[in-house]
């Protein structure tokens, strides 16, 4: 059995925009972010890592890192035949929100999903 997951950043323009038909929500259609849909197994659990680097300016033969960056891991276990959307973005700071789409004939919901934060090494990122 499988579940369809939306993944959708709000930078970093280096996800290939697959679609495998899932719904369409507010974030998948606005181009200020970044989607793709994926299949992954229902029933199991399913661990996220959102990864976003400190950013790099340079100006001529000097460059300066932003402490920008952010790390984030998230655990749910999504249902079989279901639809999922994930969205991470580090505007006005970084957050990442995991919500079931429930589609009928007229309208599209969101139900948000319970996920846990997943740690490396025992450690909290």
């Amino acid at each position: 059995m499988v579940a369809n997951v939306q993944m959708v950043l709000g930078f970093e323009k280096n996800l290939n925009n697959k679609k495998i038909g899932m719904p369409e929500t507010e974030y998948s259609v606005d181009k200020n972010f970044v989607s793709s849909e994926i299949y992954v197994a229902a029933n199991e659990p399913i661990t996220f890592r959102f990864h976003k680097p400190n950013t790099k300016i340079e100006r001529g033969i000097y460059s300066t890192w932003l402490n920008d960056g952010c790390y984030m891991k998230k655990t749910f276990i999504p249902e079989p035949n279901a639809d999922y959307e994930l969205i991470f973005t580090d505007v006005p700071q970084c957050l990442a929100t995991a919500q079931k789409i429930v589609k009928t004939n007229e309208s599209v919901t969101m139900v948000p999903v319970e996920y846990k934060d997943t740690t490396d090494c025992g450690r909290k990122r």
